[in-house]
């Protein structure tokens, strides 16, 4: 004990001590940072090359480290580098080719001109499958502010997203892809065809959902845990047998020659599984690492784990530089340096005579909580969710998915009949009993959100060193920083939610509304918590369509919420818009009417009592005219929304409308509104168009665009997200621009072209 804990060490290794590390860090900065600003690949080259010499020549002199640091950051510019773009394919275009990554719905096929992503409708085939389908173009919505970028190395690459219509599976290699027969007579079949296959097809919904509440949903992805166990397994098995030849001709040579063949039958192994499940980064860098560590051991060098990752690092980057894009890849790494930057630490204050079962249990926490911590500044920018017990789970779920799942699933998928059953029912069990005490450990998780520039601070704080102030500052300004942006005057940002509405509101005292939530989907939700909102005054509904009404379900239900105003109660036929009303009624929020009155710079102007006794003698209301109109107003400017009203409602309020100075353009800009009547009521400076990319309704129409002639048109799938702030200074228009940050608006003045 006393020997362990003098190694026990944390912190960034020096340069004298092991070079790789600094080596590695410079290798994927230069292919993250300078890869895309590239032109000339030639020059990079041969400045690399001229550093090399420089090094070498220099000796060990400081001039030599900075040297060796700047080539390799121009290798890995060099490696980075875009390459030759892709030929367009046409709107609808059948797809031939092998399927070479497959992440949660999409795949990545290559086919004769390049690579494709294909988001398939239901299930998706296995890697190395040869597909033939039938696609049509996907435009995605642009990205709400603090979003992870998911597809920045499809556009890297110049890689096409396609949805997939049809498909078949054809070719030489068109095996079944579906669970055998075998695996779904268990209970927990579906997961362990998917520790031996990498597929996930076939798994339980509420299997994986009570995995990823309890933070052990990364024992379902390949990662270098399993690989670790197979290759383990396999070298105890090769060291038990070498053994006993050894016995027989204990010669030296013998011997060396064992530990070789020893450690040439792990590393098979661990090739074998990942090349099974399709070589993910996890499982790439799994095998780098245990190939580094067979290699130290046959040579009798120590084993430095600092150098063991920083060399499966660069072995992965170089291999495939667009990776380091990728979530699989920060997170497998984020985990391993989470051990090792933290896990040491924890191990400090460990007492050095505890007795052997109880010292196991703290290295498993210690590891766990490392790992977790590691891989952190990703879950809380990309999930939003950490699981407080997930250091329990992990103890518990580690050994059983991993050190018997992963067994008794290539047992059961490649042995003989009668052992396979019997792996298949041990596999089962171990599994059922991990699960029962997941369900006894799955408690709510912590919804811990932050942007990337909270990432970064979240980083700051794992990996500063001896120094708690600076720790301590970064995880409270990472937690905190989105509640310290001061807003002077009324705030009014139109999210680009794609083919719906979703406007949040920020009045000058404080107040947060939300006015629509868009599509069905998590992302308000998820950008109202990056912003650091986890209470809203009050919640609209303009009317329950979709597009307006999907969105706010994850709102309500994970959100506190003031109030809700709506025009009207859901119909029976209505089960969503009833779903979400029961919500409401369960967390006991206050459901106001049309008629409500608010406090402020702010007056509900539709429907009125009067309007719909008059429309209802005409015909029955149609929910787009029955929609909220909302009117903001503050230091002499005004916004208005309204909703999807139609025509009818827009000539009764136009007799009523004072001039707006920004306008949210009814309907979405369809042709069956902006009647000639609103459009000179409001004769707005500002119109927004809410819309989605290339959307089926062909939102905004050409004639309603005229309809807006001489004004300032901004939409959302051009501009992106929209924030429009009131001030005494006046009016200030700023949208959401990929590189992280708003920028001021230069507004599209629409004007009819010559014939």
């Amino acid at each position: 004990m006393q020997v362990r804990a003098k190694t026990i060490r944390g912190g960034f290794p020096d340069w004298e001590r092991e070079p790789l590390p600094w080596l590695a860090v410079a290798l994927i900065a230069g292919v993250a940072l300078l890869g895309p600003h590239v032109v000339q690949v030639d020059g990079i080259w041969m400045g690399c090359v001229s550093l090399l010499l420089v090094g070498a020549l220099a000796g060990r002199r400081l001039g030599a480290r900075i040297a060796v640091m700047l080539a390799t950051v121009m290798l890995g510019a060099a490696l980075g580098a875009p390459g030759p773009r892709a030929v367009p394919l046409e709107r609808a275009a059948l797809i031939q080719g092998v399927v070479r990554e497959v992440s949660g719905i999409s795949a990545v096929v290559d086919h004769p001109t390049g690579s494709v992503r294909l988001l398939f409708p239901g299930v998706v085939p296995a890697a190395g499958r040869v597909i033939s389908a039938r696609t049509t173009r996907v435009t995605s919505p642009p990205a709400l502010p603090g979003e992870p970028d998911r597809q920045r190395v499809d556009r890297r690459l110049d890689r096409e997203t396609r949805r997939v219509k049809d498909w078949v599976v054809i070719g030489p290699r068109a095996a079944d892809s579906s669970i055998p027969d075998a695996f779904t007579a268990v209970e927990y079949g579906g997961v362990l065809w998917s520790l031996a296959s990498g597929q996930r097809a076939a798994l339980e919904p509420a299997h994986v959902a009570l995995l990823r509440r309890t933070g052990t949903a990364h024992l379902l992805a390949v990662s270098g845990m399993h690989i670790g166990f197979v290759a383990g397994a396999c070298w105890a098995i090769g060291r038990l047998l070498m053994a006993l030849r050894v016995e027989w001709n204990p010669f030296w040579r013998w011997r060396r020659i064992s530990a070789s063949m020893v450690s040439l039958f792990g590393i098979l192994s661990a090739c074998m599984y990942a090349s099974l499940v399709g070589w993910p980064v996890s499982a790439r860098r799994a095998v780098w690492m245990v190939a580094g560590a067979a290699a130290a051991t046959l040579l009798e060098r120590p084993i430095r784990s600092w150098t063991l990752v920083a060399m499966a690092a660069m072995a992965v980057t170089i291999d495939d530089p667009d990776c380091v894009y990728g979530l699989g890849f920060g997170l497998s790494f984020g985990a391993v340096l989470g051990i090792l930057l933290v896990t040491p630490r924890l191990l400090r204050w460990v007492p050095p005579d505890l007795p052997r079962l109880l010292a196991w249990v703290i290295d498993g926490l210690a590891v766990s909580i490392g790992a977790m911590v590691g891989t952190l500044p990703l879950t809380a920018w990309w999930f939003q969710a950490v699981s407080p017990l997930s250091p329990l789970a992990n103890l518990v779920a580690v050994p059983m998915l991993g050190g018997v799942g992963v067994p008794a699933a290539l047992i059961a998928a490649h042995a003989p009949e009668r052992l396979a059953m019997m792996a298949l029912w041990i596999g089962s069990e171990a599994i059922g009993c991990a699960m029962g005490v997941l369900s006894w450990l799955d408690r709510p998780p912590w919804t811990l959100a932050v942007g990337p520039m909270g990432a970064g601070l979240l980083v700051l704080a794992i990996t500063a060193r001896r120094q708690p102030v600076l720790c301590a500052g970064a995880l409270a300004c990472a937690i905190g920083l989105p509640e310290l942006r001061l807003v002077d005057g009324l705030e009014v940002t139109v999210l680009a939610v794609g083919q719906g509405d979703a406007v949040f509101i920020r009045l000058p005292d404080g107040r947060r509304w939300l006015f629509d939530g868009g599509p069905p989907s998590r992302d308000v939700l998820e950008w109202l918590r990056r912003e650091g909102h986890h209470h809203l005054d009050a919640v609209f509904l303009s009317h329950p369509d979709q597009d307006h009404l999907g969105g706010l379900v994850p709102v309500i239900e994970s959100l506190s919420v003031g109030r809700f105003v709506t025009a009207r109660p859901p119909r029976p036929e209505e089960h969503a818009y009833r779903a979400l009303w029961q919500e409401l009624y369960a967390r006991r929020v206050p459901v106001e009417g049309a008629d409500w009155e608010p406090d402020g710079p702010a007056r509900l102007l539709h429907p009125s009592g009067e309007w719909l006794e008059r429309s209802h003698t005409v015909a029955r209301v149609g929910d787009n005219d029955a929609s909220l109109v909302l009117m903001l107003e503050y230091e002499g400017l005004r916004f208005l929304l309204p909703g999807d009203i139609e025509r009818s409602a827009e000539e009764w309020l136009s007799l009523l409308l004072p001039r707006v100075d920004v306008l949210l353009a009814p309907h979405h800009g369809s042709r069956t509104s902006s009647s000639d009547a609103f459009v000179v009521a409001t004769n707005p400076d500002w119109v927004v168009v809410s819309c989605g990319p290339e959307n089926r309704h062909g939102h905004p129409h050409a004639a309603t665009l005229a309809q807006w002639r001489g004004r300032r048109v901004v939409r959302t799938d051009v501009h992106g997200t929209l924030r429009f702030r009131a001030s005494r200074n006046g009016l200030s228009v700023h949208s959401w621009s990929r590189n992280g940050r708003f920028r001021a608006v230069r507004p599209w003045v629409w004007r009819p072209r010559p014939p």
